[in-house]
């Protein structure tokens, strides 16, 4: 089971959690999320992540900001989080053939599922409504979405509540940013990062 750790703004948390074990690295590139980074920044948190995956989040983005992205930060991933239609996330895989393009999705009832199936994003993030929120999705729905294609479970896991997450939905990866937090965004509590690799490496 793949690892991300999300929402980081500072390097020596990105280390730390390469350190602990993540294989993926998230840096949310949306000027209007209270995590927001600029790409200089996401550039030195990669750096500092060592050989983990570097994903970008963006919500609705230009290709401007895109390109800028790709080339300065080294993105790996492209995670789509403003609800981007199929033929954008279709465009944007053609325009940058060398990185993954995840999606996120918020599964609210069974109709949906059968419409997050045919996401053509090479892995799908199942998120809460609000992501960043530290709410939790439908675990249930989320199962259903998973036992069919490759997903990553993010939306208010901690160590608290991982374990059965996990066991509820079994999904490819796991996004963690909320519940890793000191209590002010975008800061990760180191204690709290060493706390939950330590449940997920009993699990994975």
């Amino acid at each position: 089971m793949e690892i991300k750790i999300c929402g980081l703004t500072r390097p020596e948390d990105a280390a730390l959690a390469a350190e602990l074990g993540a294989d993926y690295s998230g840096v949310v590139l949306y000027p209007g999320s209270p995590r927001g980074v600029g790409v200089e920044q996401a550039a030195a948190i990669f750096a500092a992540a060592g050989s983990a995956l570097r994903v970008g989040v963006f919500v609705r983005p230009g290709i401007e900001l895109l390109d800028e992205a790709v080339e300065k930060a080294g993105l790996n991933v492209i995670q789509l989080h403003g609800g981007e239609s199929y033929e954008y996330i279709n465009e944007v895989k053609e325009r940058f053939p060398g990185c993954l393009v995840w999606a996120a999705r918020h599964i609210a009832d069974a109709d949906e599922i059968e419409s997050a199936l045919s996401c053509p994003a090479d892995r799908l993030v199942l998120d809460a409504a609000n992501g960043g929120s530290g709410m939790v999705c439908d675990w249930s729905l989320a199962a259903r979405v998973a036992a069919a294609r490759p997903v990553m479970l993010a939306g208010g896991l901690n160590a608290g509540n991982i374990a059965e997450a996990v066991k509820s939905v079994n999904p490819f990866g796991v996004d963690l940013s909320s519940g890793v937090e000191s209590g002010e965004k975008g800061i990760k509590s180191h204690i709290k990062l060493k706390e939950i690799f330590n449940i997920l490496r009993e699990i994975r």
